[in-house]
């Protein structure tokens, strides 16, 4: 019973987005447009930072940042890795993908882990703030 009702909420919002996107299929209002890829690529770029948390997956982030490297279409971004201490396999691997990747960034979290995906988050925010500090790279726009 106690399922059904705390399921209650999430149907409040399904039904909401339902009848909001029923009202938008329905009227005559401008539909939404995607752009062309001339129309992106005619936008300058802004430097970004991806955040990625990390917690023994030393056997798939090389694979995944060469991936994102060939797939993205983006070209002004760093990768922020986060990491803990006491998880030298992970380590490890990032700072062998570092060799190929330059605009790759290890943030090592002060303490051992494993804790939580957001206080990871938070300690690679950080690190990324001490980089922008250091005024090497500016992600974040005025």
């Amino acid at each position: 019973m106690w399922v059904l009702l705390n399921g209650l909420d999430d149907l409040v919002i399904d039904a909401a987005c339902a009848c909001s996107w029923l009202a938008a299929r329905l009227s005559r209002r401008a539909q939404f447009r995607r752009p062309s890829e001339a129309e992106l690529d005619a936008v300058p770029q802004k430097r970004i930072a991806l955040f990625v948390p990390l917690w023994k997956e030393h056997r798939v982030i090389q694979k995944m940042v060469e991936h994102t490297i060939s797939a993205n279409h983006y070209g002004d971004y760093d990768f922020f890795i986060g990491a803990y201490p006491n998880d030298t396999p992970t380590v490890a691997a990032i700072r062998e993908t570092n060799k190929q990747v330059k605009n790759l960034h290890l943030a090592v979290c002060p303490h051992d882990g494993p804790t939580s995906k957001a206080d990871n988050l938070n300690w690679i925010y950080q690190h990324m703030l001490l980089i922008e500090a250091a005024g090497r790279r500016a992600f974040r726009q005025p």
